[in-house]
């Protein structure tokens, strides 16, 4: 189970800020909110993704 469910299975409440169109999330948390439709991928390269 992942770390942003309880017990019960269901989400936790949690904040993502995203800033000028972009959030650093946790693997896990990212896939999840990408299946759930709250998030999307972008094709764009931020400077961070070249290490």
């Amino acid at each position: 189970m992942a770390h942003f469910m309880d017990e019960s299975g269901k989400p936790k409440l949690f904040t993502v800020t995203f800033t000028e169109g972009a959030a650093e999330v946790d693997d896990t948390l990212g896939q999840y909110m990408l299946d759930k439709g709250i998030a999307r991928r972008s094709p764009i390269l931020l400077p961070g993704d070249f290490a």
